[in-house]
């Protein structure tokens, strides 16, 4: 399905958590990353993709004046902020039913923990409520000279059966030479410099890639490249090795910044695009529905990266290997440099087509159009788990029949007794 977007965005760097704030550091890189702008015309990928030209023009001019917060693209005005319990909505999701019920679900705990009763600790002693790798027990070095933090997540929170959005990086996943700042947004490499050819520190996130948007995208900025640039930017699976860069283990892919290659699951890697250094901004995006993924670099669409990702359960990831390498990330709590928006908006748009020129007449249905539209719409609601619903919409459209005296006087209930318990079943996984 070929993609459209308009023009890229200024990006707006956070200061670093590590070090004291330097105001000289913010404006440094703007002619870099204007460097890497493509030009008007439009571009053929090798796969056939027609690749507008406008994707990757753009300046924070035309971002402040088009698209300003209040508009289409951040959250309401706040550039999708989290809110006071964390809580926040990417630009690209805001109106997607699966944001709208993770929201519900946000606000149903909120709630229930509002109006919960105060917990009294028993014993004379509670633990710690950091989360911080310091109040770990030490591990021992490993025989080749690093070691990493056990691989176990935190026990998934109640969301209505949703896959909360990655938030941040985690203690409980990460290499011990990876240091995550107090935001959770930010980290760097603090191993040493003497490290094997194929060893490195990598670290995931809190929650993996939801399937349930389609379509995921998240950014990282390179504050320091570090010595060589070996960092890598992609995703994993949760059993994936910690001490490799992205791309380096089965069920694992990344873009690295040293050599501009990607890697699928082994050490070999595949030409692909730029190198990326010092003040770039990676951008990395799976879509769920053709089970491609793609790399961007400072707003710019590089193209295809994988394909065929099928059944894959993945975190984001990122990984370092040399001292004074630094990164932040941006998971959609500020607006992206690359308009994910519009990528978004066009792969609606094509679902939506594609839906308007399917014929029904090879389904062989004795309805007509109309009636055959709103039994889809009720058998759709019934398998969502959305039974009531579904009975009062059946209940509607037979009143309407009656009253317009439609050939179909009698729109029958398409929703048995079996049919609402699997639904409802559904509903409650």
């Amino acid at each position: 399905m070929a993609a459209s977007r308009p023009g890229t965005f200024s990006h707006l760097a956070a200061p670093n958590p590590f070090a004291p704030f330097n105001p000289h550091d913010q404006h440094g890189n703007q002619s870099a990353r204007a460097s890497h702008r493509t030009s008007a015309s439009d571009t053929q990928m090798d796969d056939g993709m027609n690749i507008p030209g406008s994707w990757g023009r753009g300046s924070a001019g035309n971002y402040t004046s088009q698209y300003g917060f209040g508009q289409s693209y951040g959250m309401g005005g706040n550039g999708g902020a989290a809110s006071d319990d964390g809580f926040f909505i990417p630009s690209y999701l805001r109106h997607s039913q699966y944001i709208e019920r993770l929201r519900a679900a946000n606000e149903a705990k909120i709630a229930a923990q509002r109006d919960a009763p105060p917990h009294r600790p028993k014993g004379n002693g509670a633990l710690s409520s950091r989360s911080s790798s310091a109040s770990l027990p030490k591990l021992a070095p490993s025989h080749r000279g690093m070691t990493y933090e056990v691989i176990e997540h935190q026990p998934p929170e109640d969301n209505g059966g949703l896959t909360p959005l990655p938030a941040k990086w985690v203690e409980t996943d990460k290499n011990q030479a990876i240091e995550i700042g107090s935001d959770g947004l930010d980290v760097r490499f603090v191993g040493g410099s003497k490290l094997h050819e194929h060893e490195a520190a990598a670290a995931r996130t809190d929650h993996p890639m939801p399937v349930q948007v389609g379509l995921y995208y998240y950014e990282v900025t390179i504050t320091s490249r570090g010595k060589d640039g070996f960092i890598g930017i992609g995703f994993s699976g949760p059993k994936v090795s910690l001490e490799k860069l992205p791309g380096w283990e089965p069920d694992s892919w990344g873009w690295h910044g040293d050599d501009g290659n990607t890697f699928c699951c082994q050490i070999t890697g595949k030409k692909y695009g730029p190198t990326f250094t010092t003040g770039d901004v990676v951008g990395c995006g799976v879509n769920f529905m053709t089970g491609c993924a793609f790399f961007t670099k400072n707003g710019v669409f590089l193209g295809p990266a994988f394909r065929e990702l099928k059944d894959v359960n993945v975190y984001p990831s990122i990984g370092m290997k040399r001292p004074h390498a630094q990164l932040t990330v941006n998971f959609g709590q500020r607006p992206f440099v690359f308009d994910i928006d519009g990528m978004m908006r066009h792969e609606r748009s094509g679902i939506m087509e594609e839906i308007s020129t399917t014929s029904i007449s090879s389904l062989h249905t004795h309805r007509d159009e109309t009636s055959f539209l709103k039994e889809l719409v009720a058998q759709f609601l019934a398998h969502d788990g959305f039974v009531e619903t579904a009975r009062i919409f059946a209940q509607e459209v037979r009143d309407e029949s009656r009253a317009l005296q439609f050939g179909n006087h009698a729109f029958q209930d398409e929703l048995s007794t079996e049919e609402d318990l699997d639904a409802s079943n559904r509903q409650r996984k």
